[in-house]
């Protein structure tokens, strides 16, 4: 054991040390250089994400600058110096230069919901018309609708609430009614004219009131009466000719979302001069263009589900509207971001995916910090690169580990095993040697004694032949025990030579148990079998035959010298081997002894048999000599009681 513990300290603990520290140095450099790797990525997916968040800025910042005049169909420029005034088609109309936008609209207070695509909503819808409005009726943009459903309310209690990105889940949300579409006109003495169902606008002075409202259809009406005079309508051209640069001048008023009440107080709106009577022709009186101040917020996201909007709100004279842009998600998400990516990634470029589609990402960051519900996917691939030859290194390190930590459990395991073995020999062989003195001791002792006591005339004449007898019987024995012992050391040493001659098996053990029989007979025992029967011939060395029956029979008359005193013999053919068994009537051989007593110099222990001559040789010499002949020897436990011992010699 102290041999053992020494080895596992001097051998084994010093590899499992170095091993294991060689496998976390190893194991610090993988996490180095992963951390490194997410560094990597990380400093990536900012530049990237910087880079998304200002392209989406400058989106921002672009339509925010946008005058609100330019969500009406038609808007009179106010850097045109022109006579009367001027009226030309927003280029909002037009398709959006940046494939971003899907378009533009404006909802009313009362729910109305107009775009710059047709004149008034009534007039037949384009495709971009009519896709707005699907998407802006759906309930999910209640909220947004809900912002200007209150008209006549004054600023601040329209926008106190909002602020950006103004989502009211649950306010009511008006019905988007299609834009009323002006009626034909008739001029009055004082210059006003009503619509059908519109704003009564000014035609000498241009529009009053709330410009978010009214500028629409008062450039309707512009050219409207453009239209009729061109067409020779005489009191269309008086108008035309009457109103002159009529069209307000605005400035912008920036109002901080959810602040705007604190400003509402000071909006002006535009002041209405006295009314003058309609002119005949134009006057330079009725020619001056007035100013007005709208309020704007900023341009904020509005984020819902899989659609993008850019949304404000603006007011005039206590009107607001919402008007917005519409992006294009898809445009967003299949084109747009990719090229940005692949413009800005240093040199893993990801994948642009929605939130839940790929698994197979290490690395999921936001694309945007505007732009929610999307995400930049690092394959594995990726961020496996640089530490797969770490992981195949280390992957080749841990199996060296537990290789070599194999190998030095074995190498203890093994030492072990043959110190233990060498101990157990060397105490077996002092038995052996013990008992091999004790049993030489008793036969030449009786020898000796015999011998004297014929030399000095002790005997008398009537006991000299027992003493005779006695003589031979005890030089037999030390002659068996000698040739036993030699036996063995000629099968260690491989000096043991078979002369097997082809012979009858059951007639050679029948002739050896006849010559056993009388010492059984002397010790109290009954030999029995093999009795006749059918020969059974087979190539075997006769003196180590004899050498394995007496053998048996000794160890069967030794053990069971304690139960019934009867042994049998018997010789069998059974699946082409000849089997030869000795069986006993004694105390048997425990299971976990059986294959044990097969071993060199090993003995059964037991309290009654414990000062029972042996040497531990016999049984040992019958399995070596066995398998000599290419059999084997078994022990087996005989049907009531006793011990088996079968000797297996195959026929051919």
């Amino acid at each position: 054991m102290r041999r053992l513990l020494a080895l596992t300290l001097g051998v084994a603990l010093p590899t499992i040390l170095l091993s294991g520290g060689w496998l976390r140095a190893s194991g610090a450099e993988r996490d180095a250089v992963e951390r490194e790797q997410r560094t990597r990525l990380e400093r990536s997916a900012d530049t990237i994400r910087a880079a998304v968040d200002e392209g989406l800025e400058e989106l921002r910042r672009r339509e925010d600058a946008r005058p609100f005049y330019l969500y009406n169909h038609f808007y009179s420029p106010p850097s045109v110096v022109a006579v009367n005034d001027p009226v030309a088609i927003t280029p909002l109309a037009l398709t959006p230069q940046d494939a971003r936008v899907v378009g533009y609209f404006q909802i009313d207070p009362d729910g109305t919901l107009r775009t710059p695509y047709t004149v008034t909503v009534g007039a037949p819808d384009t495709p971009r018309s009519r896709r707005i409005r699907r998407l802006l009726a759906a309930p999910e943009f209640a909220g947004l609708r809900a912002l200007t459903h209150a008209q006549g309310q004054d600023e601040h209690s329209l926008l106190a609430a909002a602020s950006p990105p103004a989502r009211i889940a649950n306010a009511p949300a008006p019905t988007l009614r299609g834009e009323r579409r002006s009626g034909h006109r008739s001029g009055s003495r004082d210059g006003m004219t009503s619509g059908r169902d519109g704003p009564k606008v000014d035609n000498a002075f241009g529009p009053q009131g709330p410009l978010t409202l009214n500028l629409n259809t008062w450039g309707n009406e512009v050219y409207e009466d453009i239209q009729a005079a061109q067409a020779g309508d005489l009191e269309a051209t008086l108008r035309v000719q009457a109103r002159g640069r009529a069209a307000p001048l605005t400035r912008r008023r920036e109002v901080p979302w959810g602040a705007y009440g604190a400003v509402a107080q000071q909006a002006q709106s535009l002041t209405r001069p006295p009314p003058v009577p309609a002119p005949i022709g134009p006057t330079l009186a009725n020619r001056t263009q007035q100013e007005a101040e709208v309020g704007y917020t900023d341009m904020a996201w509005y984020e819902l589900g899989q659609e993008v909007l850019l949304h404000r709100i603006v007011s005039h004279g206590g009107a607001a509207v919402v008007q917005g842009v519409v992006l294009d998600r898809a445009q967003l998400v299949e084109h747009w971001l990719p090229s940005l990516v692949r413009r800005h990634s240093a040199t893993d470029t990801p994948d642009v995916v929605a939130a839940g589609e790929r698994a197979d990402c290490s690395y999921r960051p936001r694309v945007s910090h505007i732009l929610t519900g999307v995400e930049l996917c690092y394959p594995e691939a990726a961020s496996g690169t640089a530490t797969a030859a770490l992981d195949a290194s280390q992957n080749l390190q841990r199996g060296a580990l537990v290789g070599l930590l194999l190998i030095v459990a074995v190498a203890l395991f093994t030492f072990d095993r043959s110190v233990r073995r060498s101990e157990e020999l060397t105490r077996q062989k002092s038995a052996f040697v013990s008992a091999v003195s004790h049993e030489l001791r008793t036969p030449l002792t009786t020898i000796r004694m015999h011998a004297e006591m014929l030399e000095e005339g002790l005997v008398s004449e009537a006991r000299r032949p027992t003493v005779y007898a006695e003589l031979v019987h005890e030089s037999v024995r030390l002659a068996r025990l000698v040739e036993n012992v030699l036996e063995v050391s000629r099968l260690e040493e491989g000096q043991r030579p078979l002369r097997v001659q082809f012979d009858d098996l059951r007639a050679h053990v029948e002739e050896v148990v006849s010559h056993y029989r009388p010492f059984a007979e002397r010790r109290g025992f009954r030999v029995t079998g093999p009795g006749e029967g059918s020969p059974v011939e087979l190539h075997f060395d006769r003196q180590a035959l004899e050498q394995i029956v007496v053998n048996l029979l000794d160890n069967a008359l030794k053990y069971a010298a304690s139960g019934r005193r009867e042994v049998h013999v018997s010789v069998d053919v059974e699946d082409g081997q000849a089997l030869l068994s000795v069986r006993d009537h004694g105390p048997g051989i425990p299971v976990e002894e059986r294959e044990r007593v097969l071993e060199r110099f090993h003995r059964v222990e037991r309290a009654e048999t414990i000062h029972n001559p042996g040497t531990g040789i016999g049984l040992s010499l019958v399995h070596d000599l066995a398998q000599a002949h290419g059999g084997f020897a078994e022990v087996r436990e005989a049907d009531g009681g006793g011990a088996l011992v079968i000797v297996s010699l195959p026929l051919v």
